[in-house]
């Protein structure tokens, strides 16, 4: 294990970070379950495949015309009383992390943020300068979700949907909501300070 360091969620002392290995916060005061956040073991590769699935369909997402196999991907599993409670994936390019999967299994309890600020430290000690994610425009809570850990919108691909079809002819012309899904949205997490 690596040499810890400390980040407080909520203003709970008790939560924290272990290098870039274990975060462990507790999601609120009304429910203080521990949360352990871990980068992905081979142990978890399993599950990981059945959660992506479940969730997405397939192991195959498309994102920006290329269709990728997170299944093979870096990432972070949260554990809530010691059972996988959220997984994210990433992609480390120069000086960008971007999260290219979030599931939270137990919504409400703080796994996505905890998944967040997980990537966001490993960020920061590779020397990121932003974490982005993209999303497509029917998905709302996404993009709530992403807005309120601090995300902000940096790009609209219009229309750009249709070309990911070509890749993965499965994807639904009708997603959340009833909204047809059209075009991915880019939203983008500055570490710097400028």
């Amino acid at each position: 294990h690596r040499a810890p360091f400390h980040f407080s969620l909520r203003s709970c002392s008790r939560c924290s970070i272990s290098g870039l290995g274990t975060v462990s916060i507790h999601p609120s005061p009304a429910d203080w379950q521990p949360m352990v956040v871990h980068p992905i073991e081979d142990r978890d590769r399993d599950w990981m495949e059945i959660t992506l699935r479940s969730s997405w369909g397939s192991t195959a997402i498309a994102r920006r015309a290329e269709l990728l196999d997170v299944s093979k991907l870096s990432g972070f599993v949260a554990r809530l009383d010691d059972a996988a409670a959220g997984l994210l994936t990433y992609l480390v390019d120069d000086e960008q992390l971007e999260i290219v999967t979030i599931n939270s299994l137990r919504r409400g309890t703080g796994v996505g943020r905890a998944l967040v600020e997980a990537a966001k430290e490993l960020a920061l000690s590779s020397g990121c300068k932003t974490i982005v994610a993209i999303t497509t425009n029917d998905n709302v809570n996404a993009l709530a979700f992403y807005q309120k850990v601090g995300f902000r919108i940096r790009d609209v691909f219009r229309d750009s949907v249709q070309e990911i079809r070509q890749l993965k002819p499965s994807l639904p012309d009708t997603g959340q909501h009833g909204i047809p899904i059209r075009d991915e949205i880019q939203l983008e997490l500055s570490l710097t300070s400028d």
